[in-house]
This record gives C-alpha cells, structure tokens and sequence, in this order.
C-alpha cells in the first residue's frame, strides 16, 4: 500500500520547470494540499480495510434470482375439501407432527367469483385474519387463479362492456366454467386487473398458483387484444410473467407456481406435450394433474424430465397425484414412493384431491415422510444454487438419464452435478438403472455404500428408503437442524455444513452457494498426505465441514488456522469431542462419529474467510 503512496507523491508533487517563482509557489501550494487530503483519505481507507482484514474475501457471487422457500415443503388441500377450518388445521397438525412446512397453497373457488380476488366469506370468514395466523407459523401463503373471468362472476360484465377482454369478450369452456380471457395488451385492462390483485397482495399473500389455462385461447385461432392478433405463445408469455413481475412489485420474494411442460393424455398415457410457462419465471413449478396411480406417478416424471430436456429449471408434481378424490387413501407404497421422489426435485409439494396427509398412513409412513422432507430441506442451499445456476444459464436442476431421442423410461435422473436420483416407480419396489460414467457413487445414506460410474443396478429397496447418490469426493452445502438423515442434528442450525463424500488421496473439489440478496459463499478443498486443506470465503454463517467416509489417524488431530493475512497462523492440537453438541460449544474442534465413520470439523468464525488445514487423517478403504 505504502510504495503505490509514495509513487503517486514521486509523480504528483513533481513541478513545471517552465513556471516562474510565483507561480512555482502556487503550485507548489496546491499540489501539497492536495496531497495531504489524498493521504488522509488512503489512510482512512487503509484503517476501514484493516477493520475486515479478510483471510478469503467475500465470494461476491450474483444474488438468487429467486428466494430460498421455492424449495420449501409446501402443503395444500382440494378446493372440495378447503375453507378457512381445514386449511388452519392442515397448517397446525403438519407442525404438530414435527414435519417442516414453508408454504399453504389455497386451491380454487376461494373467490366469490372467477375472478375477483375477493374471499368468499362463507368459506373464509376473516381470510386477512387466517393469512396472518399463517404466517405467524412462519408460512408463506399463495392462491389459485389463471386469467379467465367467469361469465357468472359479479365484475364479468363491467369488464366486457370497458373491453378488456381477447376476441371482444369470446368466451371458452374450461373446467370451471364459461369465461373469457382478461387482454394484457390492454393497458386499462391491466392496471384494472391489478387493482383486483392488490385485494389480496395486500392481506400478505406471498404469490399465486397460475394455472393452465392459456391453451384454451388456440380455441380463438386467432386470438385478438387491443394492440392486434397475437399467438398462444405471446399470451402465455404476458400471463404468467405479469403475475409474477406485479406481485414483487408489492413483495419482492413473491412466487408464482406454474405448469412448465404438461401432456395431454390418452388411455392413461402421455402423447402430446405442451409448454405452458415462460423458462424465465419458472422458480417453482409442477407438471399438472395426475391419478394416484403408479403409472400417474409415472406420467409425472415423464413430465419433468421432458420440461428438463427443454431447459425449465425448477418444478416438482402432487406428491400422491392430483386425480382421485371422495376422500380416497392413496395406496401406501404408491404414496411413500411418490414423496420420496417429491424429496429429491427441487419442489416438494403435497396435495390434490383425496388423502394426502401423510399422519392418516400410519407411524411408519409418517416418520420416513418427516425423515424425507429435512433431506429436502438440507438441500436448500444446494437446490437453490443449483436453481439459480440453472435460470442464469437455460438449462434444468434435473439431468435426466433417458435420452431424449431414444427413452426407455428408467427416470432416473442426476439433480445438480453432484447428485443423481432413481425412484422407485413399481408397487414391487424393484429398480433398474445405470449410474453415469466418469465418477464413483456414494449413498446419501450410507458412506459405505458406494459404486463405480456405468454400474447397472437392479434391486428390490426397502419401503424406508429410496435410491439416492452423491459423487464422490464432491462438495455438497446442506443446511442441517435435526439428525434424520445423518449429517448432523439440532446443534447444527443456522451454520452451513459442507458435506464431502468419501474423499480419497490427492482429491480436490470446490462449490458455492448462491443466496437471496446475498453475497454467497465459495468453498474449496485438497486432501493430500492425510491433510484436508480448505479455504472458505468469508461470509456471516459458520461452517461446518463433514467429511463421510473419514476418520482421525491419531488420538489428536492438528488444526492450522491462518487468523488474518496481517496475523502468524495459528497451531493447535485437539482431542477428540465426544460430541457434536460440545463441537458447536467450543466452536473449533473435531468430533469423530465412530457408528457412521465421519468426522466433523468447525473452524471457528467465518466473518473473515477461512484458511485452515486439518490432520492427520484417514480416507475410508
């Protein structure tokens, strides 16, 4: 800092020799004024950097696109089976058996017309009431709607006569009814429209389930607004994107759940698919409806691997299906298989017509459904950079195995580049896929567990559990609060844990995580001669470093930690914690799990970046 000082004082304290006394003087004057200002301020910026005397800078990665509870578990009831009662209760009771719950979608015919915006009192007495309780259990709530105005609604003929309708007020048929398609290429019709939303965006709702009714304007074959002909495409397009983009004008962190690709389907089967949704407003979208069948569930993942395959980042599917109502119970294995698949996309979302409420299937399923739902949440910040990631570049979180011109239907899929997926699609629970080539496979939920890339598995897997892998040797973020899955427990809350599967000798990885409006992290290692060497941006949450599969080669284990880039590292040895709980208390050490084979590491505060090496260690054989 000092040399670069003293060359602007070398360059900028230099005078004219043309310049008479006088003059020369003057000068002289004010360069060294000028000077003295200068230095005071590069001295005052020298001390306000020496306050953050950074060991690794700040990532500085671009902020989400989209907040964190697009990834959430979200919960909702048929709109048969919903009113102010049953949706307060659904919230409660999932709560109350100690599932996580982010979001409550209220399903159709919550109006007093098609469409209003106005609660109907009769199902919803004190609806700004019921929002409140809602996000009092910290929940994010979002309605059903599309564009459609019934023609049996209370504003249908204002809305005609002011001609803010396509096609002059042309109406369809759709499942709910005769309407006509509200025209945004009005702008009358649209601040209209909007004021209509401001209703209920201003009791605190958090965004909207739009729902697929735009096919229905190919009925117009040529579908006409205020500013002239336009396609399906162009009005699809203004739909879904106008609901997302004026509801963050009124809360940034709104959503909005949309179709990507749906397909029409014949005797039970997909034939003709269909893209609803823009790929640039896809944060948090589901496939369409489906039976509570195991070819429904099927129908679903066809769904999402062809709307992968057309580059739509983010979506999940009814877990259970949507079809099947007059309160029928799912089958369980049906049931059990289809959220554990729902676990492992980037939308968990459980609801339709029917029992969905997984306490009504017994103990057993209730605790793999709660142990599913923290897997889902502990990817989080995997999903969420993955999601991120995906949006900024075009593509899909999902990979799916089955090419595009030649599928035989194994749907399995890799999820992010660190992950693959292969559900159980059969009420005999077999499974029969091939794990990609070019890396070793790790279980998510055995570390010893483990296959090369090209492997062609064929199994019969327990109700309990569902085939889900981890390259090795890669780096995973998690967020962790309870110990279901294994990757920690409660003293894990609010630290980002690092997850690193089974590295070997001479292994290196690196990851980030993007967050909402946030700097994000950035995350790199090398385990080389028994020492695991990692750096870590700085950033406000302390890590936590898992490594599966490895285990301490002494009683005591060595930790350097670089302190500042102005400060010696520091050495200290460190027995073995007896557990995770007196981790988090001394807040730098290593607990090594002896039942799981895996050893934790916290490095102490990470407001300023991390720079550590820790040893020795022992790679699993």
């Amino acid at each position: 800092r000092w040399p670069c000082f003293l060359r602007w004082v070398l360059c900028f304290g230099a005078l004219p020799c043309d310049l008479d006394s006088k003059s020369r003087k003057q000068t002289f004057d004010m360069q060294w004024t000028a000077l003295l200002i200068l230095g005071l301020a590069y001295c005052a910026y020298g001390v306000q950097e020496r306050g953050t005397d950074y060991v690794v800078p700040p990532a500085q990665l671009a902020p989400s696109p989209y907040p964190d509870w697009a990834h959430h578990h979200w919960a909702w009831l048929s709109h048969h089976d919903s009113n102010r009662t049953t949706v307060l209760n659904l919230a409660r009771d999932y709560l109350a058996h100690g599932i996580k719950l982010g979001a409550v979608d209220i399903d159709s015919e919550w109006e007093t017309g098609m469409h209003t915006f106005e609660f109907d009192d009769t199902k919803y007495p004190d609806a700004a009431g019921m929002i409140k309780e809602l996000k009092s259990m910290g929940l994010r709530v979002i309605l059903w709607t599309t564009s459609v105005i019934d023609e049996d609604s209370p504003n249908y003929q204002f809305c005609k006569e002011k001609g803010y309708f396509l096609n002059g007020g042309k109406t369809v048929k759709w499942w709910h009814g005769t309407g006509s398609f509200i025209d945004y290429t009005n702008p009358e019709a649209v601040k209209y429209w909007h004021s209509l939303m401001d209703n209920v965006l201003d009791m605190g709702v958090d965004g909207f389930k739009t729902d697929g009714t735009d096919p229905f304007t190919l009925e117009f074959l040529l579908p006409k607004g205020k500013s002239g002909y336009l396609s399906e495409r162009k009005y699809a397009d203004l739909y879904y994107r106008d609901f997302l983009d004026y509801s963050r004008t009124k809360n940034p962190e709104a959503l909005i759940m949309a179709r990507p690709i749906d397909a029409f389907d014949y005797k039970d089967h997909n034939f003709l698919y269909f893209q609803f949704a823009p790929k640039d407003v896809m944060y948090s979208g589901w496939v369409g409806d489906q039976d509570g069948t195991f070819q429904g569930m099927k129908r679903a993942l066809e769904n999402m691997i062809h709307s992968a395959w057309k580059g739509y980042a983010n979506y999940g599917s009814d877990i259970g299906g949507y079809r099947g109502g007059g309160g029928h119970m799912r089958a369980t294995p049906l049931f059990t298989r289809w959220f554990q698949m729902g676990a492992f996309v980037p939308l968990m979302e459980n609801g339709g017509d029917g029992e969905h409420r997984p306490w009504m299937y017994g103990n057993d399923t209730l605790a793999t459904y709660r142990t599913f739902v923290d897997a889902h949440y502990e990817l989080v910040p995997y999903l969420l950079t993955s999601g991120a990631d995906a949006i900024d570049n075009g593509h899909s979180v999902l990979h799916p195995a089955d090419s595009e011109l030649d599928p035989f239907w194994s749907y399995a899929y890799g999820l992010g580049d660190n992950m693959f997926v292969a559900p159980v699609t059969s009420e005999d629970s077999k499974v029969d896929f091939t794990l990609p080539k070019g890396a070793t496979w790790v279980s998510w939920w055995d570390s010893t567990v483990q296959h090369e890339g090209g492997t062609h598995i064929k199994a019969t897997v327990p109700m309990d559990t569902m085939p889900v892998f981890v390259k090795k040797g890669s780096a995973i973020p998690l967020d962790v609060s309870r110990g279901l899955n294994g990757h920690g427990d409660e003293s894990s809350t609010g630290a980002l844990t690092w997850m690193v599967s089974c590295p070997e000798e001479g292994a290196t990885a690196s990851t980030h995580v993007r967050e909402w409006k946030a700097q994000g992290a950035a995350f790199s290692y090398t385990f080389t001669e028994g020492m695991f060497n990692t750096t870590i941006s700085a950033h406000g949450k302390e890590s936590i470093v898992l490594l599966r599969g490895v285990a301490p080669a002494a009683d005591t284990v060595g930790i350097t930690l670089e302190a500042s880039l102005s400060a010696e590292a520091s050495q200290t040895k460190h027995s073995m914690l007896g557990s995770l709980a007196e981790l988090k208390e001394q807040g730098l050490g290593v607990y090594y799990d002896k039942d799981t084979n895996d050893t934790y590491i916290r490095l102490g505060s990470g407001e300023k970046g991390i720079l550590a090496s820790v040893g020795p260690l022992r790679a699993s054989q």
